[in-house]
């Protein structure tokens, strides 16, 4: 469909969500570029709820400050993607979201760290890290085209730092399961 000219730039802004052309409506499926940032931003809030929840639930030390260092991880993939949202005159969303489902873990199994089971608790850092990581790889795979070459970068580069505390958490676990 031939648009005019004036309408084909709105459409490749994405920044509007339906245009009404002759009368007709025409949707944009695509997230904006700030939609894209605050979805890992949201999912690095909820990372960092659940790891501050795990370390005052556990008694180990080296359990309290290895999730205090994860959380530390979002906290800094945090502002860099808050940058990035607020340079492009946007508001990074704030609080947890109960949908992505990592908050809403940390609650339903805080019970269950009062018996200071390690093996429950790494169990569910390992899910939650799962899912942070299924967030980052979807806006990577699904939405790399909203973003400049910059912020797939730092993406890049969050998803380096994010792995490195799944593979932490996946180790402790193991070691656990081998442990029991």
């Amino acid at each position: 469909m031939d648009y005019p000219k004036k309408i084909k730039a709105v459409l490749q802004t994405g920044c509007i969500v339906a245009i009404l052309f002759n009368g007709s409506a025409y949707m944009n499926p695509k997230p904006s570029q700030i939609e894209v940032l605050n979805q890992l931003i949201q999912v690095n809030i909820d990372r960092t709820a659940g790891y501050e929840t795990a370390s005052k639930e556990v008694k180990e030390e080296y359990l309290k400050k290895l999730f205090e260092q994860f959380a530390n991880t979002s906290r800094i993939c945090n502002s860099e993607l808050e940058l990035e949202v607020i340079n492009l005159q946007g508001k990074p969303v704030e609080g947890t979201k109960t949908t992505l489902k990592i908050y809403q873990i940390w609650m339903n199994t805080k019970s269950m760290f009062t018996n200071h089971d390690i093996e429950i608790i790494l169990k569910s850092c390992h899910h939650g890290e799962t899912i942070t990581k299924n967030v980052y790889d979807k806006v990577i795979s699904q939405h790399k085209d909203r973003l400049n070459q910059q912020q797939i970068d730092k993406i890049n580069n969050q998803m380096k730092l994010l792995k490195i505390d799944h593979d932490r958490v996946a180790s402790l676990q193991n070691l656990m399961c081998v442990n029991h």
